[in-house]
């Protein structure tokens, strides 16, 4: 496809369509967790946190091949848009994410 032939308009509604496909999700995962926090309070959440966590481990290592997988197309498409500083800034905020959140489960 070529980058020419697409409109302002059509990347706007793309774009647009996307951050309230990600704002309802949130939403959504909120209104679950205050639901599951008011009407259920017996139910732990921390350890049904650690009994998953290898779940959660793998559900971001998807998040993070996803983002990569992300940086890979920008960069061959339009190899200016993010110069390699810019990639290995990425990735080290990756590691440092994991490495938080690894610290945080301990």
């Amino acid at each position: 496809m070529d980058t020419a032939k697409i409109s302002k308009g059509t990347v706007t509604k793309r774009l647009f369509k996307v951050l309230v496909s990600v704002v309802l999700a949130i939403v959504l995962l909120a209104t679950v967790g205050l639901l599951v926090t008011q009407y259920l309070p017996q139910a732990d959440m921390q350890a049904w946190f650690q009994r998953t966590r290898w779940l959660w481990f793998g559900v971001r290592i998807v998040l993070y091949v996803a983002i990569l997988a992300l940086m890979q197309v920008i960069s061959r498409k339009k190899p200016e848009a993010m110069p390699k500083t810019a990639k290995w800034l990425m990735c080290g905020i990756l590691v440092f994410a994991e490495a938080i959140s690894q610290i945080t489960l301990v």
